[in-house]
C-alpha cells in the first residue's frame, strides 16, 4: 500500500541512517522524534510503526542530476543574446 503523506521530510537519524518521515504541523527540527516510512523514493513509501530522532534535515530528493528552470523573462534573454 502506498502512503499519502502531508508533510514529508527526508532526514538523517541520530544513528546516521537516511529516512523519510512525517513532519509535525509546525515542521521538523533536529532532535524531534517523528514517525518514519519504509522506502527510498517518495512515490514508493510504506507506513512504518517506527519513530526516529532527526539528526539532520536533508533535501527531499536524494539526487537531482538535472534541474531545468525556465523564467518568465526567457524571451528577453534570447533577445539580449543576439
Amino acid at each position: 500500500m502506498k502512503t499519502a503523506f502531508r508533510r514529508l521530510v527526508r532526514f538523517k537519524t541520530s544513528e546516521g541512517k537516511i529516512k523519510y518521515g512525517e513532519a509535525p504541523s509546525e515542521g521538523a527540527s533536529v532532535g524531534d522524534v517523528i514517525k518514519t516510512y519504509n522506502g527510498t523514493f517518495p512515490c514508493e513509501l510504506e507506513p512504518s510503526d517506527e519513530q526516529a530522532v532527526v539528526g539532520e534535515i536533508l533535501c527531499p530528493l536524494a539526487s537531482t542530476p538535472i534541474f531545468y528552470g525556465i523564467g518568465l523573462n526567457y524571451k528577453g534573454h534570447i533577445a539580449e543574446a543576439k
